[in-house]
């Protein structure tokens, strides 16, 4: 599949902001406002801001509503989803996603929007992983710094330490993933992204390790691990375990899982649930550099 691209941000263009999730109040929302603003760009906030449906923005119907409203709309360049959490999944049938199609647009976010990048790349667009408005005042100004810079100029480049010592090597795929309890819930879905030659970008929080496992069990037997060509792994954050421990750390059991396979594991990516999460390109091609000493990421 060729992937179309989705225009860079301009001066004047109109970023829209909603909530298919967890509630966000427009009050939390105003430091990423103020920035985007900031920088030349106009920003409306949906009908889902400011609504509460126990833990929700609004119900299912408005928040379908809010997010066709702004996949339709023309002048809309970019829609920065405020948060994640849970709900996605309730409205990812109801949404018209075919309309990106006539009128392309950024899709913006992480963690439960997973569900969405994954839709949108079997649509052949791009979507970018990163940060959310909600926690805009939580992440460091070189964070807030780069997310603005890719709005404008979505290029990525990223280098990590090759402290594995994987051998030096060339290689290129389409990023597909995100969190990995929510690509898991897709598995035997057609939303789930396609494998073949592509590079799996995984980050995980605040998940057993026995469960991590398992999701990677579930992954490798649905033959999902055997069609990559690189795994990236960002955020392994807040992992939990038992009073009798598991055994292994949420590395150790990506090493086991992996190990019949000859592709690289590339580990300690910024992006995901981590303080400096840095934008991915969902969808895009990921070129890999792998030297002696390091290892260079680039979309």
């Amino acid at each position: 599949m060729s992937y179309k691209p989705v225009n860079y941000l301009e001066k004047g263009d109109l970023v829209y902001i909603l909530c298919t999730a967890r509630s966000a109040q427009k009050d939390s929302l105003q430091p990423a406002i103020k920035a985007l603003e900031q920088q030349g760009l106009s920003v409306i906030c949906g009908d889902t801001i400011g609504k509460i449906e126990h833990q929700q923005g609004g119900s299912i119907q408005q928040r379908v509503n809010d997010f066709n409203n702004a996949l339709s709309n023309p002048d809309v360049k970019a829609i920065w989803i405020a948060r994640g959490g849970y709900g996605t999944i309730q409205i990812l049938d109801l949404i018209d996603f075919d309309v990106l199609l006539k009128y392309p647009k950024w899709i913006i976010g992480y963690s439960d929007i997973t569900l969405i990048h994954s839709k949108i790349i079997n649509l052949g667009l791009e979507s970018i992983h990163t940060l959310m408005p909600m926690e805009w005042t939580n992440k460091s100004p070189a964070n807030q710094s780069s997310f603005i810079e890719v709005l404008f100029n979505p290029v990525v480049k990223m280098m990590v330490p090759n402290d594995k010592g994987i051998k030096p090597q060339e290689i290129q795929g389409t990023l597909i993933g995100g969190n990995l309890s929510i690509l898991y819930s897709l598995l035997g879905s057609d939303d789930f992204p396609k494998t073949h030659n592509s590079i799996l970008f995984i980050e995980e929080i605040d998940e057993y390790l026995y469960h991590f496992e398992r999701m990677l069990y579930s992954l490798h037997r649905a033959g999902v691990l055997s069609q990559l060509k690189a795994i990236v792994v960002g955020g392994l954050t807040s992992m939990n375990d038992h009073d009798i421990p598991f055994g292994k750390t949420a590395i150790q059991i990506i090493e086991e899982r992996t190990a019949q396979y000859s592709y690289p594991v590339i580990y300690n990516i910024p992006a995901g649930h981590v303080e400096n999460n840095q934008s991915l390109i969902m969808g895009r091609i990921m070129n890999i550099s792998i030297e002696e000493s390091r290892i260079t990421l680039t979309q």
